[in-house]
């Protein structure tokens, strides 16, 4: 399982290159594809459209083009290995965070996901209505705007024990909860998907 989840976040790296230069899938990409990386990456490219409209129906008031780049993609990639339906999403959930609470993240996945983020940052930057976003968010939430100008130099000092401490502080198993939100079934009530079954740790 570490495999495909190592494969899943190469895929999210992928579509986010390919999503935020628009160049070639995997051109800018440093280093040997995983082959279910690379077929994750290629489904999502090629069905982009149609997950994108699905994002847009479901989140409402909002439009798939206005979520960041890496959230745009991880929803995409999440409701195309949905529509594969190999694994329950809850599953593929709980393996993921309880892999990064035991074992942490590498060096190299910090330092993709710091270049994500601050690349993010700044090409966001560029967009009015996004800065008027970040700065609206961080002053209702008890920030300043001293501390959103120094969030790219904190999220550069952090290192992977810095990960593995909060992983192991705040993803617990124990203490978590795992569902999705269903569509409101024909006759009104809610979703009636039956449950899966949840495997369960000591």
């Amino acid at each position: 399982m570490s495999s495909r989840r190592a494969a899943r976040r190469t895929a999210l790296f992928l579509l986010y290159q390919w999503d935020l230069t628009r160049q070639p899938l995997a051109s800018l990409y440093e280093g040997e594809i995983d082959p279910f990386a690379l077929e994750l990456a290629h489904g999502v490219v090629e069905q982009a459209g149609e997950l994108d409209r699905r994002i847009t129906e479901a989140a409402i008031g909002w439009t798939a083009d206005r979520f960041g780049t890496l959230e745009r993609n991880v929803l995409r990639l999440a409701l195309y290995e949905l529509d594969r339906g190999e694994v329950p999403v809850e599953v593929a959930i709980d393996g993921v965070l309880a892999e990064i609470r035991e074992k942490g993240v590498t060096d190299a996945e910090l330092d993709r996901a710091k270049r994500i983020y601050l690349a993010e940052y700044i090409y966001e930057s560029d967009s009015q209505s996004t800065l008027a976003r970040r700065y609206g968010w961080a002053l209702i939430s008890g920030r300043t705007v001293a501390d959103v100008e120094a969030w790219p130099d904190r999220i550069a000092k952090v290192t992977a024990e810095d990960i593995k401490k909060a992983a192991e502080a705040h993803l617990d198993i124990r203490s978590s909860v795992t569902g999705r939100l269903l569509p409101v079934a024909p006759g009104g009530a809610g979703g009636t998907e039956p449950p899966r079954e949840r495997p369960t740790r000591s």
